[in-house]
């Protein structure tokens, strides 16, 4: 479960809860718990919102956000890349890592 707290976002406007993220081999299944996290594809260019009871399925090379803002200042909040390091663990990271272990 992440949210509020993970990944240095601290900002009160990102609920404890937000989504969900589960391993599954190669996949990283996200899954939005409340209004608001966001989602971009490898190489589309552009966040694309992910509502409330749905999921998506990430790979590397994709970015997360935990709170979209369009048009606010200081932009989103909490954006962070899927990356790939050695096939043995995925690691969603920023300024603070979030490392999952693959294969489980």
């Amino acid at each position: 479960m992440m949210g509020r707290g993970c990944g240095n976002v601290l900002s009160k406007a990102v609920s404890r809860q937000q989504f969900t993220l589960t391993v599954v081999k190669d996949k990283v299944r996200m899954k939005a718990l409340r209004d608001g996290p966001g989602y971009m594809k490898d190489g589309v260019g552009r966040f694309e919102p992910l509502k409330m009871g749905k999921a998506v399925v990430l790979t590397v090379g994709d970015k997360v956000v935990f709170r979209m803002r369009e048009g606010k200042q200081g932009g989103h909040l909490g954006v962070h890349t899927i990356l790939d390091e050695g096939g043995e663990e995925k690691e969603v990271g920023w300024l603070e890592s979030i490392r999952i272990q693959l294969g489980c």
